[in-house]
C-alpha cells in the first residue's frame, strides 16, 4: 500500500466517522447569526428605582451603625514596670531547637596548661622546715 492510498482509506475513515456529526451540529450561518450583536433593552424604570432605595438604604444602615457606635477612648498602654512576664529572658516559640543536648562541663575537658601546685600563704614549706 503507497502512502496515498493509506492516507485516502484514513480520509475516508475520518469522513465516516464523523458523519453523524454534521448531522447533529447547526448550520454555521445560523451560529453566526445568533452570536451577532443584540439591540440594548432598557431596563424597567422600577428596576433602577429598587437600585437605588437599596444603595440608599445600605448608606443609611452605614451612618447609623457609626453613630451608634460612639466614641471609645482606647485603653491606657500599661507602664514598663507594669508588664509581667513569665520569665526572665524572652524566647522565641522555636528556640529550643537551637539548645544543644547538656554540653560537658568545661572541667572534664582536657587542659595542655602544666599544672602548677598551689601555695598558701598560711602553709609555707619553708615554715614546715623551721619548726
Amino acid at each position: 500500500m503507497t502512502p496515498e492510498e493509506e492516507s485516502d482509506r484514513i480520509r475516508a475513515l475520518l469522513r465516516a466517522a464523523h458523519r453523524d456529526d454534521d448531522l447533529s451540529c447547526p448550520p454555521f450561518q445560523r451560529l453566526v447569526r445568533e452570536a451577532e450583536p443584540r439591540q440594548h433593552v432598557p431596563r424597567p424604570p422600577w428596576t433602577v428605582r429598587a437600585a437605588a432605595l437599596t444603595a440608599i438604604a445600605a448608606a443609611a444602615s452605614v451612618v447609623l451603625v457609626l453613630s451608634l457606635r460612639g466614641e471609645r477612648t482606647p485603653p491606657p498602654l500599661p507602664t514598663l514596670g507594669a508588664l509581667a512576664w513569665s520569665s526572665g529572658a524572652w524566647g522565641g516559640p522555636l528556640d529550643f531547637l537551637l539548645e544543644l543536648p547538656n554540653p560537658p562541663p568545661l572541667e572534664a575537658l582536657p587542659s595542655l596548661r602544666a599544672s602548677l601546685p598551689v601555695y598558701r600563704s598560711g602553709s609555707d614549706s619553708r615554715d614546715e622546715k623551721r619548726r
